[in-house]
């Protein structure tokens, strides 16, 4: 075997990706957030010199976000921070230059390999909806070249992206698999970071009760935190799902991911991360490789469940004030939703663009990178895109529920649309939908659920 093909092989192998997950922890734990970045860049060039398929990308693009540390985070700093500095964006500069000479190199080396894209399947409605992201506030909208830069790159996140995989990524089981243990070890990560941060950062009360504000990593706070584990939570299931000699395994990473979850503070994470867990407990003991010791799985868990709550109900109680003592209020929620409707009101044709739905958003930090949102993915698509835009999207969900019909028989689809399903149920209260980083993981289960012909 030669260099080229132990290379490419390294890249489709399962130690890729817990490489980068390992590099992201330690990077994100020390605050070297400038080495990780040179890391995975450098991991990233040789991925597009060596790489077979566009499988090499996974594991940057659902960690490379949570390689931002407290430490260095402008959110959650006072002061300058090294993002901040003069020198960086000359380090920016050089680093995107790189990765575009990568990724072009790589695109040209692989130009004959690549596959023939038809326009149908999930790609029309999708086009659909990033053209609408990108005429968010047209004809009405003031920030016009911040409305048109923002919807450009949730386009890009949502449609160029889908086609790039669509292009450079075959639609196979391996490559499924390799999708899901991405997912998984990036979930492991990010609990890791979590508990780091539980013995370091996160600050508690007299009653020795986390304080939620406190829970906080360099990429995100706590509703952040809890929404990415949600999405990521379908992954060792799936692999519990089809394993038949070790289920018990996976499963009880699932618990672990689940912990994660609880320890985020977040409570519409808790509330969907449980409904997301419930799902994946139903797929095990209906359809799995290995039903009889997955159901045993699932009711020892619901036994020891049990036992669990009884012994400690007094700690449990007091852990889960953090969740009890916000009750079910709407955190203003009920304002923005208010205001969205208003702002849909003035423009519903195109809306008034997502820099014009006149909401200003409380925020950990002093510095956010998108801009404030309805937390509400409904009123959100009104306010700042108006009825074509929440149409196209709809059009876009109506297609991916035929999606899911068709592909009911494929366990990894199944669990692929539980993630997007994750995803599309955070968003209803929090504006993850938007960020980029849970869109890279949505389009990546997306592609992957649909079956190879409708390329």
């Amino acid at each position: 075997m030669s260099v080229c093909q132990r290379a490419a092989s390294l890249f489709n192998s399962y130690y890729y990706p817990s490489a980068v997950a390992l590099t992201v922890f330690i990077c994100h734990t020390f605050g070297l957030d400038i080495i990780g970045c040179c890391i995975l860049l450098l991991f990233t060039l040789l991925g597009c010199l060596f790489a077979t398929d566009f499988r090499f990308t996974i594991p940057t693009f659902l960690c490379f976000i949570c390689l931002v540390s407290v430490h260095n985070s402008p959110t959650f700093n006072e002061g300058e921070t090294v993002y901040q500095s003069k020198g960086f964006v000359v380090f920016f500069i050089i680093f995107l230059l790189l990765l575009l000479l990568g990724l072009g190199y790589f695109f040209f080396r692989m130009r004959r390999k690549a596959n023939p894209i038809a326009f149908k399947g999930q790609l029309p409605p999708l086009a659909a909806f990033s053209l609408m992201l990108i005429l968010n506030g047209l004809f009405t909208g003031g920030s016009i070249l911040p409305n048109l830069l923002f919807g450009l790159v949730l386009a890009a996140s949502f449609v160029g992206f889908y086609l790039l995989n669509a292009a450079f990524l075959p639609r196979t089981e391996d490559v499924r698999r390799y999708f899901f243990f991405t997912m998984l070890v990036t979930a492991l990560m990010i609990v890791g970071q979590l508990l780091v941060a539980y013995a370091t950062t996160v600050r508690f009360d007299d009653n020795l009760d986390p304080i939620k504000e406190s829970i906080i990593l360099g990429w995100g706070a706590w509703t952040n935190i809890g929404a990415y584990l949600t999405l990521l939570l379908p992954a060792p299931f799936y692999f519990a799902a089809t394993d038949e000699k070790k289920p018990t395994l996976w499963f009880c990473l699932g618990c672990l991911v689940f912990g994660g979850i609880v320890l985020s503070g977040s409570r519409a994470s808790l509330g969907f991360g449980a409904v997301v867990f419930l799902f994946c407990l139903l797929l095990l003991v209906y359809k799995s490789a290995n039903k009889r010791q997955n159901r045993l799985c699932v009711l020892v868990f619901c036994l020891l469940c049990l036992i669990f709550c009884f012994l400690f109900r007094e700690t449990l109680f007091r852990f889960f004030t953090l969740y009890w003592k916000y009750g079910f209020s709407d955190n203003g929620r009920f304002v923005l939703w208010e205001r969205a409707f208003d702002a849909f009101k003035e423009a519903p044709v195109f809306g008034v663009g997502f820099y014009d739905i006149g909401l200003h958003v409380e925020w950990v930090g002093e510095l956010s990178l998108f801009p404030p949102t309805s937390h509400n993915t409904i009123l959100h698509l009104l306010s700042a895109t108006g009825i074509l835009g929440l149409g196209a999207y709809l059009w876009h969900r109506v297609k991916t529920v035929q999606l899911l019909w068709q592909s009911r028989k494929n366990t990894a689809s199944l669990f692929l649309f539980i993630s997007m399903f994750a995803l599309i149920l955070c968003s209803f209260v929090d504006e993850h939908l938007f960020h980029i980083y849970p869109a890279f993981c949505y389009i990546y289960a997306l592609y992957l659920s649909e079956p190879s012909k409708t390329l």
